[in-house]
């Protein structure tokens, strides 16, 4: 075929519409004869004529991808972007789409990744970096949340919403003055933004500032903003203030205006335990926990409270554990994180590490002044060269303690600002064998990283006297006190391990001297004494308490709490013992201490303790114990109901444990009437306890690890 009739042929071919076999003879025009200015006019031609048909074909999916987006179809909209790159269309539209869809489906890794790329391609653009910062921050990732934030509000002056992003970020991260900061520039740019009131209220209160919090909220609510959020809000600072009348109040007006609304379940039922409404309190949660979209909050808060109820069975607490932990199970596997259940998961390499270190992870919140760190700490201070210690420090507060700690940990790691999966990541680059939970469902736990099964082993230990409710957690540490075989086994969702002596050991202060002398020879008169957490003390234990108090002639009760600085709670406790016929003269309150040596040396003003029931005493009874005060508890059914019995066991003071509640009242009473035996008891308990089970580090330890050791053996098989 010669030149002219290739030409002739492209031209009828492309009047046929087939561009690209046109396009190819006049190629094949051009390689033999390259001027040809036909071929080159008709060329170039079809190339514009291609270029405006692919541009109008991008255009025309670009507007598809935005109409996907915009009515919420965004697994398509992602798929059609997802197509659109690989197709190379390297277009800002599709990254930002993309990034929405991701964030919008909870995929923010991915958001983050293209919200990346959208502000490289528009470094000027302040709606990218806010929704950047907005995607780390959904991932848990507020460090890296505020260097986008920041750039959004230099480059968009006077927009609330990156300031506001900001000021959850520094919240998240307990930046907290900086987050106060942040939240009133926020109001002054928009003074009804709800959340903003609702969280700036919520920090003042963590700081003390109550009536500041009220004042914030009662500001919007006056405007007549019917919000449950706002009214939650101020009913939880009505209880920290203690007025329990105008906090009920606004609880049930929020949930007149959102019974669904998840916030105030948790709130109104510390509300209603604090008046000694537990059952009520228990009913309200278990509604929240099993009727509303999974919330772990919601859950823990009604297993503490089932912990501090004489009513509740163990069987209906773990039916309430069960519920948290099928559910966590699904949202670890619906993120991605879940591997299933039992043993058999994790990274850690079990096959020779019975040879080598077996590297042990403690997660905890309470690396510092706090109770499970006085019970930890004598643990990680004596563990063999056969342990090598991981601890994952969730702490807020950083002390003194937190310091010790870590100096006797061989690795340390600060995990509070690690989303779960990237704990979960950690944990494994570690190579942990076994995890230990050292919170349950305490404030600040991960339990959600226990349900992902990050470690081969899992273990809880010491934070929690219940059940957590998750199959991930194979192993729960008890002695035989807590936990007589057959007593409870079955409502326990992990395997109860029995350690052959306590499941505890404590450390005193061999610096703080206990006394000599019960305060009766110079009172002429018995002091009870109880130092427990107020939750502790229900309406069951002030009726076995006052019942006591009047067998025991001109006896007193002296009750020491941080929250008994407020008048109004120290009228409220005298009127619950007033209804017993208890006379104010015969209670003594005292508040929070400024030291530890203070705090213990109020001991020589208690003549023998009264343990609580249902939830014993732990740290009060180690630290009444260590300052010579003896104590009087009754051995429940429940783990939570037998820590008493456990550590006054390990003490050589079984004959201070009753069988129930008329025999504890019984057995105070004569303890207290036998004034000669609790002077000779005063003057050597230190010592007994010094050389008792409860303070042997060495043979703890020991115990410990041959757990460890025997639970690695029962994986291998």
């Amino acid at each position: 075929m010669n030149v002219e009739k290739k030409l002739n042929r492209a031209k009828k071919l492309v009047k046929q519409g087939q561009p690209a076999q046109a396009a190819a003879l006049y190629q094949e025009v051009l390689s033999s004869f390259p001027k040809n200015k036909t071929a080159q006019q008709a060329l170039a031609k079809l190339a514009a004529v291609s270029g405006n048909n692919q541009a109008a074909q991008i255009e025309n999916s670009l507007r598809q991808l935005v109409s996907l987006f915009e009515s919420q179809r965004y697994t398509q909209a992602i798929t059609l972007g997802s197509q659109l790159l690989e197709a190379g269309v390297q277009h800002i539209m599709v990254h930002n789409v993309l990034a929405a869809a991701y964030a919008s489906t909870g995929k923010s890794a991915h958001a983050v990744k293209h919200f990346e790329v959208v502000v490289t391609l528009n470094p000027d653009y302040a709606e990218g970096y806010n929704n950047l910062g907005t995607a780390y921050i959904e991932l848990g990732s507020f460090d890296s949340a505020i260097g986008p934030l920041r750039e959004a509000i230099r480059l968009k002056k006077n927009w609330p919403d990156p300031l506001y992003n900001l000021a959850v970020a520094y919240a998240s991260l307990n930046r907290v003055a900086e987050a106060i900061h942040i939240y009133d520039l926020v109001l002054e740019l928009n003074p009804d933004l709800l959340n903003a009131v609702n969280n700036l209220s919520i920090l003042h209160s963590l700081q003390g500032r109550h009536d500041q919090a009220i004042s914030i909220l009662t500001r919007l609510i006056d405007k007549e903003v019917e919000s449950a959020q706002l009214y939650s809000s101020r009913g939880t600072a009505y209880t920290s203030q203690f007025d329990y009348v105008a906090a009920e109040s606004d609880f049930l007006k929020a949930e007149q205006l959102a019974p669904d609304f998840g916030g105030f379940y948790q709130s109104y039922g510390d509300l209603l335990l604090k008046q000694k409404r537990n059952d009520e309190a228990i009913s309200l949660l278990v509604r929240g926990a099993f009727s509303l979209p999974f919330a772990s909050g919601i859950c823990s808060t009604l297993l503490f409270t089932q912990c501090y109820s004489i009513n509740e069975s163990s069987a209906s607490s773990f039916r309430a554990a069960k519920k948290f932990g099928d559910e966590a199970i699904k949202l670890a596997k619906q993120q991605g994180q879940g591997q299933g259940q039992g043993q058999g998961q994790g990274t850690g390499n079990l096959s020779k590490v019975l040879n080598e270190p077996i590297k042990v992870g403690y997660v905890s919140a309470d690396f510092c002044e706090h109770s499970v760190a006085r019970f930890f700490e004598p643990l990680i201070a004596v563990h063999s060269a056969k342990i090598e210690t991981y601890c994952y420090a969730n702490n807020t507060k950083h002390d003194h303690i937190t310091e010790r700690i870590k100096s006797k940990s061989n690795h340390w790691r600060d995990v509070l600002q690690l989303s779960d999966a990237q704990l979960c990541k950690q944990i494994k680059a570690d190579g942990i064998h076994i995890l230990v939970d050292m919170s349950g469902h305490s404030d600040g736990n991960r339990l959600q990283v226990f349900a992902a099964k990050p470690a081969p082993i899992q273990v809880t230990w010491l934070g929690y006297a219940d059940t957590t409710g998750l199959p991930t957690i194979d192993y729960r540490l008890v002695d035989a006190v807590t936990d007589p075989v057959g007593l409870g086994d079955a409502f326990y969702s992990e395997k109860l391990f029995r350690l052959p002596g306590p499941f505890l050991c404590y450390q005193g202060d061999t610096n703080i001297a206990g006394t000599d002398d019960i305060p009766f020879k110079k009172n002429d008169h018995i002091t009870f004494g109880s130092f427990n957490n107020l939750n502790k003390v229900t309406a069951e234990v002030i009726a076995a308490w006052s019942r006591i108090l009047h067998q025991v002639p001109n006896s007193k009760l002296v009750l020491k709490a941080p929250a008994f600085k407020e008048a109004s709670l120290v009228q409220f406790y005298m009127g619950l013992f007033a209804t017993h016929g208890i006379a104010a003269e015969q209670l003594i309150f005292l508040q929070k201490t400024k030291t530890t040596q203070e705090h213990l040396e109020l001991y020589s003003r208690v003549d023998l303790c009264l343990d609580t029931f249902p939830y014993n005493g732990t740290t009060t009874t180690c630290e009444a114990l260590w300052m010579g005060v003896p104590v009087v508890t009754y051995a429940g059914k429940r783990h939570v109901a037998r820590v008493g019995a456990s550590i006054l066991h390990h003490t050589g003071l079984d004959d201070w444990v009753a069988a129930d509640v008329d025999e504890f009242v019984e057995l105070a009473v004569a303890k207290a009437n036998d004034v000669e035996a609790l002077a000779e008891l005063r003057g050597s308990l230190r010592k007994q306890v010094q050389a008792s089970a409860l303070c042997d580090h060495e043979t703890f330890a020991s115990n410990i690890e041959q757990a460890y050791k025997q639970m690695i053996e029962a994986y291998q098989g």
